[in-house]
């Protein structure tokens, strides 16, 4: 089930709406608190499961989405959203980075994959940098 640190509704003083799926509690957490404090509205989900139960059609600026969950693999939901003809920017988040992610991810889609531990000034830079180039987003 989706975390309640977030569950207000999208106040106008937001830059921007994040989705963030992501099993593991502490790393989940404390990026949603983390991007908060940076005047992002993050809404977050234990797994890809959980979004497309409670929120399939719920619109975002940007996901950033685990790689490895149980379940639904970061990849796999990935494919189902483009599918779905989602063209929001999408981060990928793994402790598993691989050389066949850095070929599947690419063609799934995904803008940029970072390896945890997230080095969280060049995840800022590049939310900002999606962010700034999405249609109807002036930054």
């Amino acid at each position: 089930m989706s975390d309640a640190l977030c569950e207000t509704s999208d106040p106008p003083q937001w830059r921007a709406k994040l989705i963030l799926i992501e099993d593991e509690e502490t790393v989940r957490v404390s990026m949603q608190m983390l991007l908060r404090a940076k005047g992002f509205y993050v809404k977050a989900y234990i797994s890809g499961a959980d979004y497309l139960a409670h929120s399939p059609a719920e619109t975002a600026d940007c996901f950033l989405i685990d790689y490895r969950m149980p379940g639904m693999n970061g990849l796999d939901l990935v494919r189902s959203l483009r599918r779905q003809a989602c063209s929001t920017p999408i981060i990928l988040l793994t402790g598993y980075y691989s050389g066949s992610l850095s070929v599947q991810a690419p063609q799934a889609g995904i803008m940029h994959i970072f390896e945890k531990p997230i080095e969280v000034p060049a995840l800022l830079s590049r939310i900002e940098e999606l962010l700034q180039n999405r249609p109807g987003m002036t930054g």
